[in-house]
C-alpha cells in the first residue's frame, strides 16, 4: 500500500519558472488553473485507486491513472518514480517483441528524465530510480531482451559520440561551467544551435538526453575515461547527480553510493563491446584498465558509509573477479599488484598462492559460471592461444582446448532461442572472431595472424 500523498508531497512550493515559464507543460498549467486547491484532493483519491490497481495487477490502467496524477501534482516525486518503474518493469514484459519492450523501457526512463526531474530537479530518489533503470533493467541480464536494449542504446549514443570518448566531443567552454543553462531551457539551446555555438550532437545530448556538459566532464574525469556508448556510463552519470543532491538536501546517500559501485563493476565486466556479425548481437569483454577506478569507487563508499558492511564485501568480491581476469588476459604484473593489495586489505583471503588464486575462475564448475564469465573465459583463452601459437604451439593447443570445453559445456545449458538471446555466447566462429578483435584492439596480434581466424568448431 502506498503512503498517503500528503506525507510524500514536496513541501517547497512550485517555482514560477518551472510551472509557468515558456517551456512549461500546457496541460499542467491548465489543470493548475482550473482545479486550483482541489487538485491535491483529487490526486489523493486517485492515488488510493493506484494502490488497488497495483494489487490487482492492472498495470496498463495504472499508466493512464499515474499520468493523470503527475498532471495534477507534478511536484510529487513518488508518483513519477512509481509511474516510471511500472512502465519499465511491469508493462514492458507483457510484450514478446523486443522493439515493443524497448519502447516501454524507454518510456519509463524518459518519464523521469524529461518530466519528473524537470519539476523535482533536486530529488535524489528520482535520480536513483533513473540510474537503476539504466544499470539494472538495461545493464544486467534479467530481461530476455537485455542485449537488444544494450545494442539499441549503444547505437543511439554512437550517433552522438561516435568514439564513445567524451574528449572527442567539442563543448563550448561556457557549458563546462556549473552556471550553464538547464537542459530544460530548450529555447536557449535552440538559439545556440542557430548561432552555430553548439553542434547538433551536443544539442541532442543536452536537450534530448538532459545531460549537463559540466557533469559529464566531472564524471568522466573521476571514473573514466568512460565509453559513453555503454549504458552503465549513464547509470553512473545519474547516480552521481543524485549523490550531489543527497548531500545538499540531507538525503540518505548509501543507496546512491551502492548504485555507483555497482555501475562501476558492470562497466568493468562489460566495458568493451564486441559486435558478433553472424548472430547480429553484441557481447562484452571486461575493460581491464578500470580495475583501479572500481576499487576507488568502493573506497569512496566505505569512507562515506563506515558502518555499512556490504561495501567492504563488494570490494573483496571485485578483487576475486578482477585478479583472475587480469591474469587470463595476459596482464600478470597487474594481477600480482592487486593480489598484494587484496592481501593487505583482506589477509585471510590471500592465503592461497598467487598461482592457485588466479586459476579459480577457470576451475569453477561450468554450471556455476554466468554468461559474462563464460564469454571472458572462452575469448581470453583463445586470444592468448592466437598470440602464442607460432612460438608455443603446445600451450596454444591446450588453451584452445580449454576454450572449446567451456564453450561446449556452457552451451549445454542454453535451451531455445529466447534463452540464447538472453545469456547465449554466439557461434564458435564468433568466439574466434572476438579473440582476434580483442588482440587487434589491444595491438597484440602475432605477425602471422591471418586476416580472419581459421574456423575451428568444437568436437561433437
Amino acid at each position: 500500500m502506498h503512503k498517503p500523498m500528503q506525507s510524500l508531497r514536496w513541501a517547497g512550493g512550485e517555482p514560477d519558472e518551472v510551472m509557468w515559464g515558456e517551456d512549461a507543460d500546457p496541460t499542467v498549467k491548465l489543470v493548475t488553473v482550473m482545479l486550483g486547491p482541489f487538485r491535491g484532493v483529487i490526486a489523493d483519491v486517485l492515488w488510493i485507486r493506484v494502490s488497488r490497481l497495483q494489487d490487482e495487477g492492472k498495470y496498463f490502467e495504472l499508466v493512464q491513472l499515474a499520468d493523470l496524477i503527475t498532471k495534477l501534482e507534478p511536484r510529487f516525486p513518488e508518483v513519477w518514480d512509481y509511474h516510471a518503474w511500472n512502465m519499465a518493469y511491469n508493462v514492458s514484459v507483457y510484450f514478446d517483441d523486443p522493439e515493443e519492450r524497448w519502447r516501454w523501457v524507454q518510456n519509463g526512463a524518459n518519464l523521469i528524465k524529461d518530466e519528473g526531474l524537470k519539476y523535482n530537479p533536486t530529488n535524489a530518489k528520482l535520480h536513483d530510480r533513473l540510474s537503476w533503470i539504466y544499470q539494472h533493467k538495461i545493464g544486467m541480464n534479467s530481461d530476455n531482451a537485455h542485449y537488444y536494449y544494450k545494442q539499441q542504446w549503444f547505437e543511439e549514443m554512437e550517433a552522438l559520440i561516435p568514439s564513445g570518448k567524451l574528449g572527442d566531443v567539442v563543448f563550448p567552454p561556457a557549458l563546462l561551467e556549473k552556471g550553464a543553462p538547464s537542459p530544460y531551457k530548450l529555447g536557449e539551446y535552440e538559439k545556440m544551435l542557430e548561432e552555430g555555438t553548439i553542434s547538433t550532437n551536443v544539442f541532442k545530448l543536452i536537450t534530448d538526453y538532459k545531460m549537463r556538459p559540466y557533469v559529464l566532464k566531472k564524471v568522466d574525469e573521476k571514473y573514466g575515461p568512460l565509453d559513453w556508448r555503454l549504458v552503465t556510463a549513464h547509470s553512473l552519470y545519474w547516480a552521481s547527480m543524485g549523490l550531489e543532491y543527497s548531500k545538499k538536501m540531507d538525503h540518505d546517500t548509501e543507496q546512491l553510493y551502492r548504485r555507483i559501485s555497482q555501475s562501476m563493476m558492470q562497466q568493468f565486466q562489460r566495458g568493451s563491446a564486441i559486435p558478433l556479425p553472424e548472430s547480429k548481437v553484441m557481447r562484452f569483454l571486461p575493460e581491464l584498465d578500470m580495475v583501479g577506478d572500481v576499487i576507488q569507487s568502493y573506497n569512496d563508499a566505505i569512507e562515506a558509509n563506515p558502518d555499512q558492511g556490504t561495501f567492504p564485501a563488494g570490494r573483496k568480491n571485485f578483487f576475486r573477479i578482477a585478479i583472475p581476469l587480469l591474469y587470463l588476459f595476459d596482464r600478470e604484473d597487474e594481477a600480482r599488484k592487486y593480489y598484494d593489495m587484496m592481501g593487505q586489505m583482506y589477509p585471510s583471503d590471500t592465503r592461497a598462492p598467487f598461482e592457485d588464486f588466479v586459476k579459480r575462475l577457470g576451475e569453477k564448475p561450468i554450471g556455476s559460471i554466468n554468461n559474462v564469465e563464460a564469454f571472458s573465459l572462452v575469448v581470453g583463452n583463445l586470444s592468448r592461444a592466437q598470440r602464442i601459437r607460432t612460438t608455443n604451439p603446445v600451450e596454444a593447443a591446450q588453451l584452445q582446448a580449454t576454450a572449446q570445453q567451456v564453450f561446449k559445456g556452457y552451451g549445454t545449458r542454453i535451451r531455445g532461442e529466447v534463452m540464447f538471446k538472453r545469456i547465449g555466447l554466439g557461434t564458435w566462429d564468433e568466439m574466434l572472431y572476438a579473440a582476434d578483435l580483442y588482440n587487434r584492439a589491444t595491438q597484440r596480434p602475432t605477425p602471422l595472424l591471418p586476416p580472419r581466424p581459421t574456423p575451428l568448431r568444437p568436437p561433437e
